[in-house]
This record gives structure tokens, C-alpha cells and sequence, in this order.
């Protein structure tokens, strides 16, 4: 994504990676969008996880959450 906008990519500022990607704008646009698409599902899931683990633990009072932290 940053490649083909144009700008260096670095790992933590010790070395810059080779550019495998030309500056492409088009291509940029395309990374970003499924980039954020991708930030969004990551999201919804790990809230709808938090969710249904609280849902085993305060509503269904079953042993589930139990079961998954410490296999007992």
C-alpha cells in the first residue's frame, strides 16, 4: 500500500524494505480500500468474540469461558 503510493517502507526504522511495486495511485486506492475493509472485519469479530464469551459467562452462567482460559 505505501509502496505504491510512493512512500518507503521501513522495518521499525532499522532497514527500508526493497520496493517490489512502482508508484501507481490506482493501485494505492485499491490497498487502502481493502486495507480498511479488512480493519473493519478484524474489529466486528474480536468485539462479537468479547461478546459471546460474555454472553457464556453472565447470561448462560455455564462454564465455557472457564473451559477456554484454563482447559479445566
Amino acid at each position: 500500500m505505501s509502496q505504491a503510493a510512493g512512500f518507503p517502507v521501513s522495518f521499525f526504522g532499522f532497514f527500508e524494505f526493497p520496493v517490489f511495486l512502482g508508484k501507481d495511485p490506482e493501485l494505492a486506492k485499491t490497498f487502502l480500500s481493502i486495507h480498511g475493509t479488512v480493519w473493519i472485519l478484524l474489529v466486528i469479530s474480536v468485539i462479537g468474540h468479547a461478546g459471546a464469551a460474555m454472553h457464556h459467562r453472565f447470561i448462560k452462567k455455564d462454564n465455557v469461558l472457564k473451559q477456554m482460559t484454563t482447559g479445566a
